[in-house]
Protein backbone atom coordinates (compact mmCIF):
# COMPACT_ATOMS: atom_id res chain seq x y z
CA UNK A 1 0.00 0.00 0.00
CA UNK A 2 1.17 3.51 -0.76
CA UNK A 3 1.41 6.25 1.85
CA UNK A 4 -1.67 8.10 0.55
CA UNK A 5 -3.68 4.88 0.75
CA UNK A 6 -2.60 4.11 4.32
CA UNK A 7 -3.49 7.67 5.37
CA UNK A 8 -7.04 7.14 4.14
CA UNK A 9 -7.23 3.79 5.91
CA UNK A 10 -5.95 5.47 9.06
CA UNK A 11 -9.01 7.75 8.88
CA UNK A 12 -11.20 4.64 8.86
CA UNK A 13 -9.34 3.38 11.93
CA UNK A 14 -9.84 6.73 13.65
CA UNK A 15 -13.60 6.53 13.10
CA UNK A 16 -13.71 2.95 14.38
CA UNK A 17 -11.76 3.93 17.51
CA UNK A 18 -13.99 6.93 18.20
CA UNK A 19 -17.16 4.93 17.60
CA UNK A 20 -16.62 1.37 18.88
CA UNK A 21 -20.23 0.47 18.04
CA UNK A 22 -19.55 0.90 14.29
CA UNK A 23 -18.36 -1.62 11.73
CA UNK A 24 -17.03 -0.90 8.27
CA UNK A 25 -17.34 -2.33 4.79
CA UNK A 26 -14.80 -1.41 2.13
CA UNK A 27 -16.10 -2.23 -1.35
CA UNK A 28 -13.50 -2.28 -4.10
CA UNK A 29 -14.66 -0.36 -7.17
CA UNK A 30 -12.73 -1.23 -10.31
CA UNK A 31 -13.55 -0.52 -13.94
CA UNK A 32 -12.84 -4.10 -14.97
CA UNK A 33 -12.90 -3.41 -18.70
CA UNK A 34 -10.37 -0.59 -18.46
CA UNK A 35 -8.19 -2.62 -16.08
CA UNK A 36 -8.23 -5.64 -18.41
CA UNK A 37 -7.21 -3.38 -21.30
CA UNK A 38 -4.35 -1.99 -19.21
CA UNK A 39 -3.22 -5.48 -18.20
CA UNK A 40 -3.40 -6.68 -21.81
CA UNK A 41 -1.42 -3.70 -23.11
CA UNK A 42 1.27 -4.16 -20.47
CA UNK A 43 1.62 -7.89 -21.20
CA UNK A 44 1.65 -7.34 -24.99
CA UNK A 45 4.25 -4.57 -24.68
CA UNK A 46 6.34 -6.78 -22.41
CA UNK A 47 6.26 -9.60 -24.99
CA UNK A 48 7.12 -7.15 -27.77
CA UNK A 49 9.99 -5.71 -25.73
CA UNK A 50 11.41 -9.13 -24.82
CA UNK A 51 11.11 -10.51 -28.36
CA UNK A 52 12.01 -7.48 -30.47
CA UNK A 53 13.79 -4.82 -28.40
CA UNK A 54 15.71 -6.36 -25.50
CA UNK A 55 19.21 -7.40 -26.40
CA UNK A 56 19.96 -10.16 -25.68
CA UNK A 57 16.38 -11.46 -25.26
CA UNK A 58 15.71 -12.52 -21.70
CA UNK A 59 12.67 -13.20 -19.51
CA UNK A 60 14.32 -11.32 -16.64
CA UNK A 61 13.43 -7.62 -16.61
CA UNK A 62 15.30 -4.86 -14.84
CA UNK A 63 13.77 -1.65 -13.53
CA UNK A 64 15.18 0.06 -16.63
CA UNK A 65 13.44 -2.53 -18.84
CA UNK A 66 10.14 -1.88 -17.02
CA UNK A 67 10.53 1.85 -17.67
CA UNK A 68 11.19 1.23 -21.36
CA UNK A 69 8.09 -1.00 -21.57
CA UNK A 70 6.02 1.76 -19.94
CA UNK A 71 7.36 4.21 -22.54
CA UNK A 72 6.09 2.16 -25.50
CA UNK A 73 3.18 4.15 -26.93
CA UNK A 74 0.00 2.32 -27.89
CA UNK A 75 0.23 3.79 -31.39
CA UNK A 76 3.92 2.88 -31.85
CA UNK A 77 4.14 1.56 -35.42
CA UNK A 78 6.62 -1.22 -34.58
CA UNK A 79 4.51 -2.38 -31.64
CA UNK A 80 1.37 -2.40 -33.81
CA UNK A 81 3.18 -4.25 -36.60
CA UNK A 82 4.25 -6.84 -34.00
CA UNK A 83 0.63 -7.28 -32.85
CA UNK A 84 -0.60 -7.55 -36.45
CA UNK A 85 2.00 -10.21 -37.22
CA UNK A 86 1.24 -12.22 -34.08
CA UNK A 87 -2.50 -12.11 -34.73
CA UNK A 88 -2.24 -12.37 -38.52
CA UNK A 89 -4.17 -9.13 -38.98
CA UNK A 90 -3.68 -6.96 -42.04
CA UNK A 91 -2.89 -3.32 -41.34
CA UNK A 92 -6.04 -2.33 -43.25
CA UNK A 93 -8.29 -4.00 -40.65
CA UNK A 94 -9.65 -1.54 -38.12
CA UNK A 95 -8.85 -3.16 -34.78
CA UNK A 96 -7.83 -1.07 -31.78
CA UNK A 97 -4.48 -1.67 -30.14
CA UNK A 98 -6.31 -2.60 -26.91
CA UNK A 99 -8.39 -5.24 -28.71
CA UNK A 100 -5.27 -6.65 -30.37
CA UNK A 101 -3.51 -6.88 -27.02
CA UNK A 102 -6.54 -8.59 -25.46
CA UNK A 103 -6.63 -11.12 -28.32
CA UNK A 104 -2.90 -11.77 -27.96
CA UNK A 105 -3.01 -12.36 -24.21
CA UNK A 106 -6.45 -13.99 -24.08
CA UNK A 107 -9.59 -13.11 -22.09
CA UNK A 108 -9.30 -16.08 -19.75
CA UNK A 109 -5.75 -15.25 -18.70
CA UNK A 110 -6.60 -11.56 -18.30
CA UNK A 111 -9.69 -12.32 -16.26
CA UNK A 112 -7.70 -14.64 -13.97
CA UNK A 113 -4.95 -12.03 -13.53
CA UNK A 114 -7.48 -9.34 -12.78
CA UNK A 115 -9.33 -11.46 -10.21
CA UNK A 116 -6.02 -12.24 -8.47
CA UNK A 117 -5.08 -8.57 -8.51
CA UNK A 118 -8.40 -7.56 -6.96
CA UNK A 119 -8.09 -10.25 -4.29
CA UNK A 120 -4.52 -9.13 -3.49
CA UNK A 121 -5.71 -5.53 -3.11
CA UNK A 122 -8.45 -6.60 -0.72
CA UNK A 123 -6.05 -8.77 1.27
CA UNK A 124 -3.55 -5.90 1.59
CA UNK A 125 -6.30 -3.63 2.92
CA UNK A 126 -7.53 -6.27 5.36
CA UNK A 127 -3.99 -7.10 6.53
CA UNK A 128 -3.20 -3.43 7.08
CA UNK A 129 -6.31 -2.88 9.18
CA UNK A 130 -6.16 -6.12 11.17
CA UNK A 131 -2.52 -7.23 11.38
CA UNK A 132 -0.76 -3.86 11.20
CA UNK A 133 -3.31 -1.72 13.06
CA UNK A 134 -5.00 -4.37 15.26
CA UNK A 135 -8.59 -3.66 14.28
CA UNK A 136 -10.82 -6.62 15.10
CA UNK A 137 -11.57 -8.59 11.89
CA UNK A 138 -15.21 -8.96 13.03
CA UNK A 139 -15.66 -5.21 12.49
CA UNK A 140 -14.41 -5.21 8.89
CA UNK A 141 -15.72 -6.50 5.57
CA UNK A 142 -13.58 -6.05 2.46
CA UNK A 143 -15.50 -7.02 -0.66
CA UNK A 144 -15.40 -6.74 -4.44
CA UNK A 145 -18.18 -4.82 -6.15
CA UNK A 146 -20.35 -7.01 -8.37
CA UNK A 147 -22.47 -4.15 -9.76
CA UNK A 148 -20.63 -2.94 -12.89
CA UNK A 149 -22.67 0.28 -12.97
CA UNK A 150 -20.93 1.46 -9.78
CA UNK A 151 -17.49 0.99 -11.32
CA UNK A 152 -17.74 2.14 -14.95
CA UNK A 153 -15.41 5.04 -15.57
CA UNK A 154 -13.64 4.80 -12.22
CA UNK A 155 -10.18 6.08 -13.22
CA UNK A 156 -8.36 3.70 -10.90
CA UNK A 157 -9.38 1.13 -8.33
CA UNK A 158 -10.80 2.66 -5.16
CA UNK A 159 -12.96 1.70 -2.21
CA UNK A 160 -16.46 2.76 -1.25
CA UNK A 161 -16.49 2.95 2.55
CA UNK A 162 -19.72 2.27 4.42
CA UNK A 163 -20.13 2.27 8.18
CA UNK A 164 -22.92 0.43 9.96
CA UNK A 165 -24.02 -0.44 13.43
CA UNK A 166 -25.19 -3.90 14.50
CA UNK A 167 -28.79 -3.95 15.68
Amino acid sequence: LEKQQTRKLDLVIKVLKQKPELNVQLMQLTDTIAEQEDLALYEAKKRFYIERVKSPPSDTLSEEDEEEIADIHNKDSLFNRYLNEKLEISSSQLVSTEDKAIRLIGWKKLNNEQQQLMQRRNQQVLDYLTADKSVSPERIKVVINHDPLKSVGVPQPRYLITYWEEE
